[in-house]
């Protein structure tokens, strides 16, 4: 998932850009190229979308201004405008790419995912052993809290362990949860804006997420209620913890501020699951293995933390201040 900015000042266009690309990458939107430059100054973001015809600054002027600040962002220019000469004036300023409007989702995508270029972790390339032993650590302190908190929704007692944590790539993790065949997943989704620009899904086997239901609700379906709401909802009421519990961990301990979308209920086979979360090559997928137990029954799940690029780096630098601070 990439963090991109859209500039344009019709609130049409905008709208437009935003519904082609906000399902796979992080959006923002800014009417003016002066907020363009504001935002790109004070903002952590992998791509622009710029329009050129704007009222004061136009998108020359935004590309000049770039140039001259250094600014290595790539900036795909989205323009009415056809003339050989405009593609070559903007390249010229240092456009990635140009792309005329209308835009269309398939065009504008790969466009897009070429200015992007190659992600850190789409090979799923092995994480460096001192990051990853304090993403372990800092996963179970998460994990722990979560226990806490669900051991007081449950009449059973339930333990919760991080056995492992890895990069992947994409296709690593649909090949993964396409292994059982046609076997229906059940997923919960939220996102964070903020100090990280990331999304964590919280991802059961539907027969799996079924027992955790029963566990949440006793055996019992509360007013008549179908088996698949009652999955629904339990479900993301154990998400909602337990994402919420990694997330503030993280805000916590790196000293950053994160802001959380509410949580997203996800259901159906492996491969349409994994083209709804959108994976494409969106920058570093860490999958963090999880164990529920309750009582005599085991659970598995497994939790996938989707970070931009940028995201990934500023976690990585932080991770080792972090460790250089310990006594």
């Amino acid at each position: 998932m990439a963090r991109i900015l859209i500039v344009d000042d019709s609130a049409t266009s905008r709208a437009i850009a935003s519904n082609l690309l906000g399902r796979v990458h992080a959006v923002s939107e800014v009417a003016s190229g002066r907020e363009a430059l504001d935002a790109l100054e004070t903002g952590d973001y992998d791509l622009v979308l710029l329009d050129l015809l704007m009222p004061g600054m136009g998108g020359m002027e935004v590309l000049a201004e770039l140039k001259a600040r250094n600014n290595a962002v790539p900036v795909v220019v989205a323009t009415a405008d056809i003339q050989n000469s405009t593609r070559a004036r903007a390249e010229a300023l240092g456009a990635t790419a140009m792309i005329n409007k209308p835009l269309e989702r398939d065009r504008l995508a790969a466009v897009v995912n070429a200015a992007l270029g190659p992600r850190a972790g789409s090979s799923g390339r092995a994480l460096d052993p001192a990051l990853k032993d304090s993403l372990e650590e800092l996963m179970n302190q998460a994990i722990g809290k979560a226990a806490g908190v669900l051991n007081t929704m449950l009449s059973s007692h339930i333990t919760l362990s991080v056995p492992s944590i890895e990069s992947v790539s994409a296709e690593e993790l649909s090949a993964r949860f396409s292994r059982g065949g046609d076997e229906r997943l059940a997923a919960i989704e939220m996102r964070c804006t903020g100090g990280l620009q990331a999304s964590i899904e919280l991802i059961f086997t539907v027969e799996d997420a079924g027992k955790l239901a029963d566990c949440i609700g006793g055996g019992q379906r509360p007013g008549g209620m179908d088996r698949e709401t009652l999955r629904s909802g339990a479900l993301s009421e154990v998400g909602n913890i337990v994402i919420n519990a990694i997330f503030g961990t993280i805000s916590n301990a790196l000293e950053i501020d994160l802001a959380f979308t509410v949580p997203s209920y996800l259901e159906g086979g492996a491969s349409a699951l994994m083209d709804e979360i959108s994976l494409g090559s969106l920058g570093v997928i860490l999958l963090v293995r999880t164990r529920f137990e309750i009582e005599n029954l085991s659970i598995d799940g497994d939790i996938a933390l989707f970070l931009s690029l940028r995201s990934f780096e500023s976690l990585a630098r932080m991770m080792d201040l972090r460790r250089g601070q310990r006594p």
